[in-house]
């Protein structure tokens, strides 16, 4: 169960580095592009962004693998490399069902989050303004998964 509270929680705040895992894998559209791209469109339209990409460590960890110049991320300070381990104060590896619901209960557009990282064995704590997506990244979000979830009915149906 906290898998998957982590999961969403991270998968709202970092949605770009994220998007293809969330619709990647065990799952195929039932619906046409056209419809899947209006209706992520929507969606996407609606949640937050912060403008990392993230990877994870060999031992588990959170590592910020890009930073999106000009994103909340970029103007919060963030850095390719920072290990992520905590959000509002609320450690990644918390199973609090509770603190990871205000969490998310923070996570929307122009609210200001405060992220402790660790850069290079250093504690520090990075406040970003979570923004909605820009129009680029919202298209490239989509394009992304139409290519991997539909792409095969297009080529299965010639």
């Amino acid at each position: 169960m906290m898998r998957k509270v982590l999961f969403w929680l991270i998968a709202t705040a970092m949605v770009a580095s994220v998007v293809a895992s969330v619709f990647a894998g065990g799952h195929e559209c039932q619906i046409s592009a056209e419809e899947c791209a209006k209706q992520l469109r929507a969606k996407f339209e609606k949640t937050t962004w912060l403008g990392i990409e993230k990877e994870k460590t060999p031992d588990g960890a959170v590592k910020v693998s890009a930073v999106t110049p000009g994103s909340p991320a970029a103007a919060a300070g963030f850095a390719v490399g920072d290990l992520l381990v905590a959000v509002n104060g609320v450690a990644l590896t918390e199973s609090d069902t509770e603190a990871w619901k205000k969490v998310k209960v923070a996570m929307e557009p122009g609210r200001r989050i405060d992220y402790a990282v660790s850069r290079n064995g250093v504690p520090l704590t990075l406040s970003a303004t979570l923004a909605t997506p820009p129009e680029a990244v919202i298209d490239g979000w989509i394009k992304e998964h139409i290519a991997k979830e539909h792409s095969h009915r297009a080529a299965a149906s010639k």
